[in-house]
């Protein structure tokens, strides 16, 4: 059971601002200047953010409107980024990134790097509640490098406690440790007391949970010291509740009463029940350490009174103590009870976690998907468009104009019409690419809830996290003509890795391209390989008894690029067979999409898939085989 340390850092985050809220909301109504009105709604929304969503939607809609009739753009930028923020709130996805979105347009990322930096902040949260740690820190990491260009110490120092604390959470420890010494140094520098004492007391949550328990106990202690000079009443209730979990862990229990019983009727005044709860399961562990069942049984009936039905969180945490209470009193019977109910509880809740951000997933990519095609149906309605315009020209030039003009224009027809094919052609391109994504990503999330189903979270949190990464990756690429040989190699990388979790060890693959070739540098057409290699994992390769390898090799030959997929399958007729259309519908499309690079290049391309028993008996499986034209960057 995960420790309760770390959650009182996060019961301060708007305290400040709200003491505020009442004397702008008096003033605004006597505001005579337009623009102090804009800058007094803004800080009213952004204050009722945290305390009342919906109003905070009321005061940003006034925002726009009155932004919209001064042309103030700068904030109109911030209104739309306010939008994100309610919008991620209340878990809508799709309309946090079209507001975000919406919000660049209004700045120039040259010239605005201030007003830019809550966007990719928020993105940051986006990533980091997706599981998506890495791309999170990275943009976090983005805002570090503008604070510092802009030379803002309160905003770097802000960050680099984000940054902390998504590493703590990611138990990247070291790391994190040295994001918050260098958080507090600039809050020290810059003489904010308050957050020095917020970053001491995140800092010591993250030594706790490293079991360094006397660092711990020295960063809370420099937090309260802070806070009783300072006399925020929540922060110090905050950091003496951490320190009485610190006492049992350090099994000075006692101690650790005597603070959970000068908390309990300051939270009790508070009407603050989760926190309640949490403090009589430190007072349960307290009596437990000092040897006193009884009293350590009535704190957990406590804690189950003031229990919120459906909190199964709070519920398994409960349940955890009663099993380390009846444990450490011999009572085997009732601790296995309580540990079985607690083991259910946090499958139930990871289980319920991951169908949740599933069925997220799913609803942010089918209309992702939606919208893509709605802009390549409008694009190819402005194609037909574009032709009824050179067609009327066409007819004006001919009734109006002298043969001259008239040989002039048809040349211009001429240009028009091979421009329209190139369009066209490329438009067909990215169409054939769309139907070919689908396919494979509703089989990657059925694969998921399989795991979920047999009840193995770690590898569908693993599965989850990859496939996330391959989506987007997926979804960037296929917007996309072209995309460099690293990229392709990359997303190929990712698609068969998650393929590894379905096969294990019976799946072997390698990716190897000429060392005269530049990855970053060479072009390629986006997933030409990917429905082949889907070809052989479905319908080839574990149809008999043998490991299944698949080789993908890049070379050159004079002013081509030869790309080769082989695999060690049951060959080309047997899979046929036993595949139907499966194979054939992949290779009409390939060969439209080869087509496709034909008359865009004015060069030959060639696609052949190749059954190797038909070069050797011995042989066995399928060789595909892509010949385009070499494309470069530079």
């Amino acid at each position: 059971m995960k420790s309760l340390f770390v959650l009182f850092s996060i019961l301060v985050s708007y305290t400040a601002t709200s003491q505020s809220l009442d004397s702008l909301l008096q003033a605004l109504p006597t505001m005579k200047d337009d623009t102090n009105k804009t800058i007094a709604l803004q800080s009213i929304a952004s204050i009722y953010l945290y305390t009342d969503l919906e109003y905070a939607k009321k005061y940003t809609d006034t925002l726009v409107q009155l932004a919209t009739n001064i042309s103030d753009n700068n904030r109109l930028g911030k209104a739309y980024n306010l939008y994100g923020e309610y919008y991620y709130r209340n878990n809508d996805w799709l309309n946090m990134k079209r507001s975000l979105e919406k919000a660049k347009t209004f700045f120039n990322p040259k010239t605005d790097k201030a007003e830019l930096i809550p966007i990719n902040s928020l993105y940051a949260q986006y990533y980091s509640k997706m599981g998506d740690a890495e791309t999170a820190i990275n943009l976090y990491l983005k805002s570090l490098r503008s604070y510092k260009d802009l030379h803002d110490k309160s905003g770097e120092g802000k960050t680099l406690s984000s940054i902390a604390l998504l590493m703590g959470k990611n138990k990247r420890y070291k790391e994190a440790e040295d994001y918050f010494l260098k958080a507090a140094g600039i809050r020290k520098e810059l003489g904010d007391k308050r957050g020095e004492s917020l970053v001491y007391l995140n800092l010591g949550a993250a030594y706790s949970e490293q079991e360094e328990f006397e660092k711990a106990y020295t960063a809370i202690q420099s937090a309260l010291a802070i806070q009783k000079e300072l006399g925020d009443k929540i922060i110090i209730a905050s950091c003496e509740a951490n320190l009485a979990n610190l006492y049992n862990k350090k099994n000075e229990y006692q101690q650790s009463l005597n603070l959970t019983d000068k908390l309990l009727p300051f939270y009790t005044e508070q009407n603050n029940t989760q926190t309640l709860i949490i403090l009589y399961i430190y007072r349960a562990a307290s009596y437990t350490g000092l040897k006193d069942q009884e009293k350590a049984l009535k704190q957990l009936e406590l804690a189950d009174q003031l229990l919120i039905s459906g909190d199964k969180i709070m519920e398994a945490y409960i349940n955890s103590e009663y099993y380390k209470t009846y444990k450490a009193f011999g009572n085997t019977s009732q601790a296995l009870k309580y540990y079985e109910k607690t083991v259910e509880l946090e499958k139930e809740n990871n289980t319920l976690e991951m169908q949740n951000n599933i069925s997220k997933l799913k609803e942010l990519y089918e209309t992702e998907q939606k919208e893509q095609e709605n802009k390549e149906l409008k694009q190819v309605n402005e194609i037909s468009q574009l032709r009824l315009k050179n067609n009327r020209y066409l007819l004006i030039g001919i009734l109006i104009l002298s043969v001259l003009i008239i040989l002039v224009f048809v040349l211009i027809i001429r240009t028009n019409r091979i421009r329209s094919r190139e369009k066209n052609v490329q438009l067909q391109q990215k169409l054939l690419v769309s139907q070919m994504n689908p396919h494979f990503i509703f089989n990657s999330l059925n694969s998921i809830q399989n795991f979920i189903y047999k009840q193995d979270p770690l590898n569908a949190s693993i599965y989850l996290s990859r496939f996330s990464e391959l989506m987007r990756m997926i979804l960037t690429f296929s917007r996309k003509d072209q995309i460099t040989l690293a990229e392709e190699k990359q997303l190929l990388e990712r698609y068969l890795e998650i393929q590894k979790l379905r096969f294990g060890d019976k799946l072997i693959w390698d990716i190897t391209s000429d060392e005269e070739i530049d990855d970053e540098n060479v072009l390629i057409q986006p997933m030409l390989a990917q429905p082949f290699i889907e070809n052989s994992l479905e319908h080839g390769l574990f149809k008999n008894q043998e490991t299944g390898i698949i080789s993908i090799r890049f070379n050159t030959e004079n002013d081509y690029l030869i790309f080769e997929i082989e695999d060690n399958g049951i060959g080309l007729d047997a899979s046929v067979q036993k595949s139907g259309s499966h194979e054939s519908l992949a290779t009409r499309i390939t060969q439209e999409r080869i087509s496709g690079i034909r008359t865009l290049t004015g060069k030959n391309t060639v696609f052949e898939v190749i059954n190797l028993k038909d070069l050797h008996p011995d042989l066995h499986g399928v060789k595909v085989v892509f010949k385009i034209p070499y494309q470069t960057l530079l």
